[in-house]
């Protein structure tokens, strides 16, 4: 092919997708959950990425994954495939990809498209999903438990959803028949590993009861190798539940003290059979007041004892669990709650993708643009975005090209702003590296810097304004009850590492003896070893040990201090109510005035001192400075303005182009 040709080619490429892949991106992620496949010409794809998966798989999440498929197929037009996570995916044609295992690596996966979603199901083991390095992949979180997607909420910083896992309806409850070989008092489904179990406690105290256990490694079990009723496929699970009494729920540590309940405890329920299970937090949620639980070997016993043998009690309890189950815990219903839950994010807002300047997520503790850009994206994702941070390495990925909106916090690499979504440019550092080429590759510019505003506002095409540095209110707040006669005894505390060099501050307020404690790294050849308290203290800790604070210090890398961008540290310990001794930055003034103290250059520190613990310095002014930061310089006030920017961008792309689209459908 002639080199003009795929210029030409290479061209037109570019240009369509700069003018039309942001519309169609968003109509075709809009439709997907419609079911009429009229863009795509295919049904909705379901991938499932399992431990394993065919008819000799017994692995939790395949099966957990089959009856989910099958619902889904149920309830909207779709077809699922299954993946092996030992086995490279190739997502091509996948719409929705579900992660049904903590240790697959979703950065290995091929094939994606621009409107595909990534989509995290954690069932067990919460607190390894959330410290995965590829957790930023996901788009959609969901959790099994309440609990515990408060728990993931937290630690990601981002929306989790509420999916518990369920049961095929259909076949537990109308298919199965009860087995003369099956029948039992007491049968316990379940594998032994090798690892203790507290079902198997009960069985020394359960005389007189007929009790299998089904599973594979109980035929070696010194204990229960004679209970012990063989491997039976999962299809074979209805017939157990039909042929037994009462089914013990044996849950582990990785589910039940989350929480999180186990199938069988919806399977057996569903086929009529009472289940008696240890996990209290679980049936908390989903059955309160309902269900049964034990807590010990001589509670199971004992209700054993009174369910196996008074069939009226038995009937009646199965009966009120059994009815919950078919009417909140099946698949079908699970296939709802997801397609809401998928359709509420597509439709609430935009995707967004946060570039931050940190090598790698498994670098981001100590880096104050990770905490920053976590505190931001809470925010967003409360006003319906679906948020990504993406650390260096990540910054061009094959995911970002999904994003609609790209936000960079400008460090010390600059990012190349992809056409066909909107792209946005905060400067919260390092401006002397930013050039008037750079900030014109974006659709808008902020800048923590009325300085730098000024300067630039004549020489960029791009729309330029003021948007400073702030704190969030979670952490950073006023202490109760503390008086400054409290506070008379307490450090006078500066959080930083060193950079390699002596920074003034901190130097001067270590010689002067006001009995200063650092937290940061590289201080170890520089300050005596009693005032280098720690290394890194993690960020949720900050506003206690600010708190705790007679005074905070505070100081700006040059270019910062020269452009007058406000460290957002000095919001912080505000926001906390302490008085802070700063180094001297002019744009301080216009949003402290005098909670802020500048350490002048020849002045003694002790004088400085002097100044941020005197009269001046009141608690009632450090309260109404509290407050004025909490009420106009909080990540929530910066996402407020944010989301209206994003918002009026993405109009501004409907009115540009939505049109089209709108006309090429009718003339199809």
């Amino acid at each position: 092919m002639p080199a003009s040709v795929t210029e030409r080619r290479n061209r037109n490429s570019t240009y369509f997708g700069g003018r039309w892949s942001y519309t169609l991106r968003r109509t075709l992620r809009s439709q997907q959950l419609a079911g009429n496949g009229y863009w795509t010409g295919r049904k909705l794809h379901f991938g499932f990425v399992v431990s394993e998966f065919g008819p000799e798989a017994t692995a939790g999440d395949y099966m957990t994954a089959l009856d989910f498929a099958r619902a889904m197929e149920r309830t909207t037009p779709s077809r699922s495939y299954f993946f092996n996570k030992n086995e490279p995916v190739d997502a091509t044609d996948i719409d929705y990809l579900v992660v049904m295992t903590d240790d697959f690596d979703v950065r290995k996966v091929s094939g994606l498209g621009t409107t595909a979603t990534v989509v995290g199901w954690a069932r067990n083991w919460f607190h390894r999903w959330v410290s995965r390095p590829w957790r930023e992949r996901f788009d959609l979180w969901f959790a099994s438990s309440e609990h515990a997607r408060r728990y993931m909420e937290e630690e990601l910083c981002r929306s989790v959803a509420l999916l518990r896992i369920g049961t095929d309806g259909q076949r537990f409850s109308k298919g199965g028949a009860l087995d003369p070989k099956l029948a039992s008092d007491v049968a316990f489904t379940g594998h032994f590993w090798g690892s203790p179990r507290e079902v198997v406690s009960m069985l020394d105290e359960a005389g007189g009861l007929n009790i299998r256990f089904y599973g594979k490694g109980w035929d070696a079990h010194p204990a229960a190798s004679h209970f012990w009723g063989g491997v039976l496929p999962y299809d074979r699970m209805v017939d157990v539940y039909k042929s037994t009494k009462v089914v013990i729920d044996d849950s582990n540590f990785v589910t039940a003290t989350w929480g999180s309940l186990n199938s069988r405890v919806f399977d057996s329920l569903a086929a009529g059979a009472l289940v008696l299970t240890n996990n209290a937090i679980g049936v908390a949620e989903a059955f309160p007041d309902v269900l049964p639980t034990y807590s010990s070997k001589e509670t199971l016993v004992e209700l054993l004892q009174l369910y196996v043998n008074d069939d009226a009690k038995r009937a009646e309890a199965t009966a009120r669990a059994r009815a919950l189950v078919m009417e909140h815990h099946t698949y079908d219903v699970r296939a709802r709650e997801f397609l809401t839950a998928a359709r509420e994010r597509c439709t609430a807002g935009l995707r967004v993708a946060i570039k931050i300047g940190c090598p790698k997520l498994e670098r981001a503790d100590g880096w104050g643009d990770w905490y920053f850009a976590n505190s931001l994206r809470r925010e967003l994702e409360a006003r319906g975005h679906a948020v990504r941070i993406d650390c260096l390495d990540d910054w061009y990925s094959p995911q970002s090209a999904s994003d609609d909106v790209c936000l960079t916090l400008r460090g010390l690499d600059r990012y190349q702003p992809k056409p066909g979504q909107i792209n946005l440019l905060w400067i919260i550092s390092h401006p002397d590296k930013v050039t008037v080429e750079e900030i014109n590759g974006y659709d808008r510019c902020f800048a923590a810097s009325a300085k730098f505003v000024r300067t630039f506002a004549d020489l960029v095409k791009c729309p330029i304004s003021v948007l400073p540095q702030c704190t969030d209110s979670r952490i950073f707040f006023p202490a109760e009850n503390a008086t400054e006669q409290d506070m008379e005894s307490q450090p006078v505390v500066f959080v930083g590492n060193s950079r390699g060099v002596s920074r003034p501050v901190v130097r001067a307020a270590a010689e002067a003896g006001v009995g200063l404690q650092v937290h940061g790294g590289g201080w170890a050849a520089l300050l005596p070893e009693s005032i280098v308290k720690s290394q890194l203290i993690q960020n949720d800790e900050l506003g206690d040990l600010y708190r705790g604070a007679r005074v905070v210090l505070n100081d700006h890398w040059e270019d910062m201090r020269r452009w007058e961008i406000v460290s957002n540290r000095i919001f912080d310990a505000v926001a906390c109510g302490r008085p802070v001794i700063s180094d001297d930055c002019e744009g301080i003034a216009s949003y402290f005035r005098d909670t802020v103290v500048t350490h002048r250059q020849g002045e003694g520190f002790l004088d400085t001192f002097a100044r941020a613990t005197g009269a001046a310095v009141s608690k009632d002014v450090l309260r109404a400075a509290a407050e004025h930061v909490l009420a106009e310089h909080t990540f929530a006030k910066r996402a407020e303005f944010l989301d209206c920017v994003i918002r009026k961008l993405d109009s501004e792309y409907d009115r540009l182009n939505g049109c089209r689209l709108k006309l090429s459908k009718e003339a199809a």
